[in-house]
């Protein structure tokens, strides 16, 4: 009998730490593409992004640092892409003290992005 109290106790006290911490799940990001050479601010949207340590990207060479606050909804980063990053489709994910984000996907595109307003 108390070999399985002890069991309860212990498979109780693993199961707490799995349940507070949340993966983070990006809906979408804004803007939807940067061109080459270029560094912008990239917000990040969805759900449990309150502690942001990193945010991965395919891009060679490319870099991103936080900016600003975050909210568990919403946070941004800064990412630099080399001038010599080739045009196409690049992926995103985010790492918070809860796991890692699922994979987006951000266009690179030497054309001018123009938000529709309809």
């Amino acid at each position: 009998m108390f070999r399985v109290v002890l069991c309860l106790l212990a498979s109780a006290a693993l199961a707490v730490p799995l349940a507070s911490a949340a993966a983070p799940s990006l809906v979408r990001s804004e803007p939807l593409a940067l061109a080459p050479g270029m560094s912008g601010t990239l917000a990040l949207v969805g759900n449990d992004l309150a502690t942001p340590t990193s945010l991965w990207t395919s891009i060679p060479g490319g870099n991103a640092q936080a900016v600003g606050g975050p909210s568990a909804n919403r946070t941004e980063f800064r990412l630099n892409v080399p001038a010599d990053v080739p045009v196409g489709l690049v992926g995103l994910r985010l790492a918070t003290d809860g796991g890692v984000s699922n994979l987006r996907l951000l266009m690179i595109d030497d054309l001018a992005t123009i938000r529709d307003r309809g």
